[in-house]
């Protein structure tokens, strides 16, 4: 018997939600799955490979959820960080940039082998670290405590908040200290980028592209322009997303199809660029699903395959949440997903409504595209943020294009256009 891989995703999706909103009731689970099942004994008896397929995905979900946090929850990490083949790497970004910042650490393996990978993906040894040390911890920096951690329990009251990170310890005392940061391909493009803008720019601008490149995480953009910026609703353009690799794509198939290469050429060109730039941006959970969903739809176009639609969104969203359910946790995947949704379902009618309006057809695009997330995300946005930007649509209408232009500048190299820009 075949499975329904539409409903198994949507299995995984519906079974995610539940389990966020339940805190995984293993009775309420159990109605819904007899429930789910007792529909194949009905008159939807006909749709019986779908049915099973999301009931599939629900289990899925039910199992990976809860074996996962009670695993996590109470594995021994005082023994974990006495092991000698391990040392402490900061996962995330620290809150501020100097002194008494909180970090979140994973303990890792000198020289994992395969079992170990896998094993650390489904548990990993995490935990809340603390720093105030003159030297800026970063991320991806190894660090180590120079006498014995003090270990607690993180309380119901945070756990929420941190079990999106699979982070359920907290180390009080003593504070981290900084060890190295590691040497890697990719941490040495950064640098050298970065180099380049810094020697053929002056100093602001360089940090504005960078910011636009790497996301304002990765580079130092000064507050006095980030600042505005946000209140614009223009806040996207410096946290590195789906928008820059869109940018991104199109820029590079469009100069490869300059050169009249052969579609599957273009795609082999195009994945590994999508790639390259996902590590630059630093996997950020944004960049990861945008680079997801990209990928897929290149693969997809170069076998001929119907790709924009919302069936494969909910596809692609239910094999992000099987690979981790605790991503319906972040805020950037519930935002960038609604989003797309939001765009396939009503971009080309609102620029339909707008046509009478006789704008330049790029215009168009960009309001309606503007106007359809706007709309769709007001709920969230309102509940997240506390605030509402009504003129957010206008400065994107007027901005876009030239931050456009900055970034593809960017991405070419540009630097002589950048500065007039």
């Amino acid at each position: 018997m075949s499975i329904s891989f539409y409903f198994l995703a949507l299995g995984t999706i519906l079974g995610s939600i539940y389990f966020i909103l339940s805190e995984a009731s293993i009775l309420v689970a159990g109605i819904v799955c007899l429930f789910i099942s007792s529909l194949c004994f009905t008159n939807f008896s006909n749709r019986r490979i779908e049915i099973l397929s999301l009931l599939s995905g629900f289990l899925i979900v039910f199992f990976n959820y809860n074996l996962r946090s009670e695993i996590i929850e109470f594995q021994d990490i005082e023994a974990a960080l006495q092991r000698k083949d391990s040392y402490l790497q900061v996962i995330n970004s620290p809150k501020d940039k100097f002194f008494k910042s909180s970090y979140i650490v994973e303990l890792k393996h000198t020289h994992p082998n395969l079992k170990q990978r896998i094993l650390n993906h489904v548990k990993p040894v995490r935990f809340i670290a603390h720093s105030s040390s003159s030297k800026a911890i970063n991320k991806g920096d190894i660090v180590y405590f120079d006498s014995k951690p003090e270990l607690k329990k993180i309380s119901n009251a945070r756990n929420q908040f941190y079990k999106k990170d699979r982070t359920f310890y907290e180390i009080k005392k003593p504070d981290l200290v900084y060890k190295s940061s590691p040497e890697s391909f990719i941490n040495n493009l950064q640098t050298k980028i970065a180099n380049y803008y810094f020697n053929s720019l002056d100093k602001t601008n360089a940090q504005i592209v960078c910011g636009l490149l790497f996301g304002s995480r990765a580079s130092e953009v000064p507050q006095s322009f980030i600042k505005p910026i946000r209140q614009l609703g223009l806040g996207h353009f410096f946290a590195a997303s789906g928008f820059h690799l869109l940018i991104l794509t199109l820029v590079f198939s469009w100069i490869l199809q300059l050169f009249r290469l052969k579609e599957s050429f273009q795609t082999l060109v195009l994945i590994p660029a999508t790639i390259i730039y996902s590590a630059l941006a630093g996997f950020s959970p944004s960049i990861i699903r945008a680079a997801i969903f990209i990928i897929s739809f290149l693969l997809l176009k170069l076998l001929k395959r119907k790709v924009w639609s919302i069936k494969f969104l909910i596809i692609l969203a239910g094999i992000v949440l099987f690979i981790d359910p605790y991503t319906l946790f972040d805020i950037g995947f519930q935002l960038s997903y609604l989003a797309t949704f939001a765009l396939i379902l009503w971009a080309k009618i609102i620029k339909e409504k707008l046509l009478v309006t006789k704008l330049p057809n790029y215009i168009l695009d960009i309001l309606s595209v503007t106007l359809s997330v706007q709309i769709f995300l007001l709920p969230i946005i309102i509940y997240y943020f506390n605030s509402l930007q009504i003129w957010s649509i206008l400065a994107n209408l007027i901005f876009t294009p030239i931050l456009s232009l900055i970034i593809i500048a960017s991405f070419l190299g540009l630097s002589f256009l950048i500065e007039p820009l």
